[in-house]
């Protein structure tokens, strides 16, 4: 089913900080819930938020308790700069978040017609994002940092048609390595077949 998904904007708002105001106050609402998936969510700097796609569907027949004359978001997500998503989440602290399933395919449509292309996310979310065509490019595989048991995450870039990913991601022993690794991550270009080439040659021949 597809849900309706708005890019969250806000009336006199010409620098987008009270749009990332209201989102972030979304997040961190659905953080306090502890629901399914939620562990991965987290809570970015507003500064982070403050200009960038920001997405949400809204539903004002929930109970509101939101600031201001804010939408109630029961579901959203946010594309940031370099194309990064984050921050997805329902908000299950609302009784009518329960008929809003399947939603994370109408955000994701609209965060990836955006621009949205790499996202990070623990390993038991990785085949939660994989059929909407991301492609794990780096694995920060799991262990103890500093005395803390740090969870395995994978490190996801979305290919556009004329681009190769590696067969397999690279490894790293640190969050840090791998999120380098993704944010400096340049894909290779599909090179033509010799039959494209060979068609390309005759086209300029016969001009």
């Amino acid at each position: 089913m597809k849900y309706k998904v708005e890019q969250l904007k806000i009336d006199n708002d010409t620098d987008g900080v009270k749009a990332a105001k209201i989102f972030k106050y979304a997040v961190k609402h659905a953080m306090s819930w502890n629901t399914e998936h939620q562990n991965n969510l987290i809570d970015r700097p507003l500064e982070e938020y403050t200009g960038q796609g920001l997405f949400v569907i809204n539903d004002n027949s929930c109970y509101k308790d939101q600031p201001g004359d804010s939408p109630l978001i029961i579901a959203g997500g946010a594309v940031l700069a370099g194309g990064f998503i984050a921050s997805v989440f329902k908000d299950q602290s609302y009784a009518c978040a329960e008929k809003y399933k399947g939603m994370l395919s109408s955000l994701m449509a609209a965060m990836i017609e955006y621009g949205g292309s790499r996202l990070v996310c623990k390993g038991e979310l990785a085949k939660v994002y994989m059929p909407f065509g991301f492609v794990p490019v780096a694995h920060a595989v799991p262990g103890i940092v500093n005395g803390e048991y740090m969870p395995e995450k994978f490190y996801f870039y979305k290919p556009k048609e004329n681009e190769v990913l590696p067969s397999k991601p690279e490894k790293f022993e640190t969050y840090n390595e791998a999120f380098r690794h993704l944010k400096a991550f340049t894909p290779k270009k599909k090179t033509l077949s010799l039959a494209t080439n060979r068609s390309h040659f005759l086209d300029e021949l016969y001009q």
